[in-house]
């Protein structure tokens, strides 16, 4: 039920908004999305045979999944 209504909550935020706000931040995401992909090639952690995770003390995560975003 917390998870429904925290998406509840991020749909009603966005349908409010006006997400033509968003393009202004194309390029610089668009840069620091770049700059994780090159740290990821130089001191991203294997998993697997595939070098594509950042971690980041318990957490971790792979910045492709976030390029999909961003490049789409």
């Amino acid at each position: 039920l917390i998870w429904i209504g925290l998406g509840a909550a991020a749909f009603l935020v966005m349908w409010a908004s006006d997400y033509h706000h968003l393009a202004r931040f194309a390029y610089p995401a668009y840069v620091f999305i770049l700059l994780m992909l090159i740290f990821v090639l130089f001191e991203g952690r294997t998993s697997k045979g595939a070098q594509r995770w950042i971690a980041m003390g318990p957490f971790s995560f792979q910045p492709s999944e976030f390029a999909k975003l961003i490049l789409s």
